[in-house]
């Protein structure tokens, strides 16, 4: 008995329409997987998955520079129960290597969305990435090592005095402080969404990468990600005293959960602590709105002394739920990935010893002989 006749569309090629039907219906996929952002982000080598012609199943991917060469990273696949078979896994794996092959990257690299309603919990085991012949983890811009994770999501069915009671220590302070400087809360999402307090969101997204030093999002970019405020898909809240902006978050709100997706504040009001103080109150606005999760991130324990590391660190002390990472990594050819990745390291290295011990043979004092 033979299978279904499998398809490959690229994305450009799909009706957007029913792309967008298929992620609203289908457990493995979340906002990530929208048209909305795949344009938003770039994600030019997405396609589609058809059995029979029926749209089953959806991959989101763009291609990102490395160190030594590019990847293919992305949430990655998105299926309907019925393509869920070995034989798709198999026509998957071989399509996703024929892609980087001619996007000219070197491994594929997914982390599906840990919010979409089947992988909430899930085991790494259990997913997709398994099947398809990923690794259990992914090396995060960095070379020589896997390293996996958790994602930290805080249930609403609990009241708020409950989700508070789950933060650090020093998180429970700032909340308790910042009830008391007399702050107020906007929130805008869906048609009536104020353009204004979208450029307040704007003007501290970028004082917040100037401190950091860090690369904000393009305008192109940001007016993307408007739209899809104004089509309800991301919540803007902003923080004001006095009348003026000094704190804002957006969420990614979707399937009766929510992500924290970007946010930042003006010095004076980030040093009282008013980060903790919005995302306690962010809590609130969902569990009113009917809710039932509130991710906040991920942390990889094993970059903790990094900057990415650092602040996914952070993110710990909102308390929460700690579900796997669902993240893995596909190499094309292993041999050539590896030499590419440590041979121009190693002679790096080679090059700077060769270096210092000639330097050291030139200062050091010319050898006495004694005289007969």
């Amino acid at each position: 008995m033979t299978g279904p006749v499998i398809e490959f569309l690229d994305f450009k090629d799909e009706n957007a329409d029913e792309w967008m039907r298929f992620v609203e219906t289908c457990d493995d996929a979340w906002l990530g997987h929208s048209p909305f952002y795949i344009n938003a982000f770039n994600n030019e080598f997405s396609f589609s998955i058809r059995l029979n012609g029926a749209l089953r199943g959806v991959c989101v991917l763009g291609s990102s520079p490395r160190r030594w060469g590019a990847y293919l990273e992305g949430v990655g696949m998105a299926l309907a129960p019925e393509a869920h078979t070995q034989q798709v896994y198999e026509a998957l794996k071989k399509k996703l290597k024929d892609l980087a092959v001619r996007a000219k990257c070197q491994a594929v690299e997914i982390t599906l969305h840990p919010m979409a309603p089947a992988n909430i919990n899930r085991a790494f085991a259990d997913t997709v990435l398994k099947r398809c012949g990923f690794s259990d983890g992914a090396r995060w811009r960095r070379v020589w090592e896997i390293h996996g994770g958790f994602f930290s999501s805080i249930d609403l069915d609990q009241d708020l005095d409950a989700i508070v009671r789950g933060f650090s220590k020093g998180n429970k302070a700032s909340v308790n402080r910042c009830k008391k400087l007399g702050f107020s809360v906007q929130i805008e999402t869906g048609e009536t969404a104020q353009r204004t307090a979208w450029d307040d969101f704007v003007a501290i997204h970028n004082h917040t990468y100037l401190r950091s030093g860090g690369q904000p999002y393009s305008q192109q970019r940001l007016e993307l990600l408007f739209r899809l405020v104004q089509a309800g898909y991301l919540t803007l809240f902003t923080f004001r005293r006095d009348g003026i902006c000094v704190a804002s978050l957006v969420l990614s709100t979707f399937k009766r959960g929510a992500v924290y997706f970007a946010g930042g504040a003006l010095d004076e009001a980030r040093q009282q602590g008013i980060m903790a103080w919005a995302h306690a109150q962010a809590a609130h606005w969902l569990q009113q709105n009917g809710y039932k999760q509130y991710g906040i991130g991920f942390t990889i324990p094993a970059l903790a002394e990094t900057k990415d590391g650092a602040i996914g660190t952070a993110k710990k002390g909102f308390g929460g739920n700690k579900w796997p990472m669902l993240c893995g990594e596909l190499v094309l050819r292993p041999v050539d990935f590896f030499l590419r990745q440590f041979l121009p390291g190693l002679i790096k290295f080679a090059i700077e010893c060769c270096r210092t011990l000639t330097q050291s043979i030139l200062k050091a004092p010319p050898r006495q002989v004694d005289a007969p």
